[in-house]
């Protein structure tokens, strides 16, 4: 009995440090996102006034190819690695040396496509554009497996430092080259400098090094499976990318680089929110995930551990900023840029729906059920891609619309398909993201209708006026909702629970060396 008594005293344990260390390496993950924000929103408020929607519009157009590239210039191995729970240095090594030649190949692919581009696009700048920017695209892939490795073990600390740093470097060289007057080439720079930066950063922070090409040959057998997984992973983001990221094609096509460059503008802002957020926080998630999928229990604490948290922020953020669109462009990027408003908002309300969507790879991915996630894709892409290709041909406003219309639209589908046979109910999942998205509504819409009378306020008085409604009126209804008030206490003892340990410094086992052993990497 006193066995039986340790032995559940030591899984408590167990899993109250495992919450420990998720916790720090989400804080750790959230406060890096903010800081990249924060660089990135005020260099995108200089270069937005330095440069030309068409400049934006250019490298937009090259950056399309590059997420279609993302999707399969890896072969989903760091995820692979990432969700696998055994996984050795050989193994590790292997897949590595797996990734190798399939980088080298995605990158001369990019090269080649420049001339295609140009022709599609009737753009002459886009081949040596295309050439260019290739480097940053070559450098991360071969952090690829250093990363998935940091991933494993939540240690983000230093790893976020270095990101910003190099980001900053990006940042003023493209500010400079853009007063030199080098047009779309210093944003070309600015991503090329962040993204070899963070690759060299995450070569330093894990210090690992592959096993020889010899070695790692002997562990080929025992990653088979982790081919197969990455294969259908690869496979749905080749269709799932190429149906979304359609609509910055055919607005390209149709309507030349002013109009992408207005389009890709708001499209990034309205995706700033869970783009800063949810593609770190990945990782994050499915470590934490994979770790307790057999245990559907645990299983589903976790996910609204993480998932409470994650809606809570992000939609409240893109319901404001779609009410809030018209000021919040023009104060941010100036009134040349005002064609992007109806756009922003459409988008804004699209990514709404993605916020949830997009959640669905950190439940796929965590299970192990790319297969399953690869034939969603099927079904997915084409229908998204026909709504977008409608929109577009009404310009970049109809594609906007069609864009946010395809998100709600397939959202509960993909939902239900998705949590089918898993720990996760869709109940469940539709519980956690009621209460941000109902509050969030309204708290809009009281705050859209005051707003209405200060429109010809200066673009920051209205930002501020329908601020100072918008989120107390959130958080009132947020914690009145039924179960508000235990999600918060929950909240606050995993809080609580890092703060002590922290301060009984039981936090050390994931501080990030410059050098870690190779015990530690696997």
């Amino acid at each position: 009995m006193i066995g039986d008594q340790r032995e559940a005293n030591g899984a408590a344990g167990t899993s109250s440090a495992r919450k420990t260390k998720l916790a720090r390496s989400g804080i750790a993950t959230v406060i890096g996102q903010f800081s990249t924000i924060a660089i990135s929103t005020g260099a995108t408020i200089i270069m937005a006034r330095l440069l030309d929607p068409a400049d934006f519009g250019l490298v937009a157009m090259v950056q399309a190819l590059i997420l279609f590239i993302g999707s399969f210039r890896d072969f989903g191995l760091p995820m692979a690695a990432l969700q696998s729970r055994d996984l050795d240095h050989l193994q590790s090594s292997a897949l590595f040396w797996t990734n190798l030649p399939i980088t080298i190949g995605v990158t001369l692919f990019m090269i080649l496509m420049g001339p295609v581009l140009s022709w599609f696009f009737g753009a002459p700048e886009l081949t040596l554009l295309t050439a260019v920017m290739s480097i940053g695209v070559l450098a991360p892939a071969l952090a690829n497996q250093h990363e998935a490795l940091l991933t494993r073990q939540l240690r983000f600390g230093a790893l976020v430092a270095w990101d910003a740093g190099f980001l900053i470097v990006g940042v003023v060289s493209a500010i400079g080259l853009a007063l030199l007057g080098a047009g779309y080439w210093a944003l070309a720079a600015q991503f090329i400098v962040w993204q070899v930066g963070r690759a060299v950063s995450v070569w330093i922070v894990t210090g690992w090094m592959p096993a020889s090409l010899r070695a790692a040959r002997e562990a080929r057998r025992q990653i088979r499976q982790l081919l197969s997984f990455g294969a259908y992973l690869t496979g749905y983001r080749v269709i799932a990318h190429a149906g979304r990221d359609i609509d910055r094609v055919l607005v390209g096509y149709v309507g030349g680089p002013q109009a992408l460059g207005l389009y890709d503008a708001a499209f990034r802002w309205a995706r700033l929110p869970i783009q800063q957020l949810y593609t770190p926080l990945l990782g994050v998630a499915v470590a934490a995930l994979s770790t307790v999928r057999e245990d559907a229990a645990a299983y589903r604490r976790h996910v609204r551990l993480i998932l409470t948290p994650v809606f809570s922020l992000s939609i409240p953020v893109l319901i404001y900023a779609a009410i809030a669109a018209d000021a919040l462009i023009l104060l941010l990027l100036g009134p040349k840029w005002s064609g992007a408003i109806p756009l922003f908002r459409a988008l804004c309300i699209g990514t709404t729906a993605l916020a949830a969507s997009k959640t669905m790879k950190w439940l796929y991915v965590s299970l192990g059920e790319t297969k399953r996630q690869f034939r969603w894709g099927l079904f997915y892409a084409p229908i998204f891609a026909l709504c977008i290709a409608v929109g577009a041909s009404y310009g970049a406003e109809g594609a906007a619309i069609a864009y946010a219309v395809a998100q709600w639209g397939l959202l509960l589908p993909g939902l239900a398909y998705c949590l089918h046979g898993s720990p996760l109910r869709l109940d469940q999942f539709l519980h956690i993201l009621a209460r941000p998205l109902a509050a969030a509504l309204i708290a809009g819409g009281f705050a859209w209708a005051v707003g209405l009378e200060y429109g010809n306020a200066h673009h920051l008085l209205q930002l501020t006026i329908k601020a100072g409604l918008f989120f107390p009126l959130y958080a009132a209804v947020w914690l009145l909702m039924p179960g508000g008030r235990t999600a918060l206490q929950d909240s606050l003892a995993l809080i609580t629970s890092l703060r002590r340990r922290q301060s009984a410094g039981s936090g050390s086992d994931i501080a990030p060396t410059a050098v870690a052993s190779r015990a530690d990497m696997i």
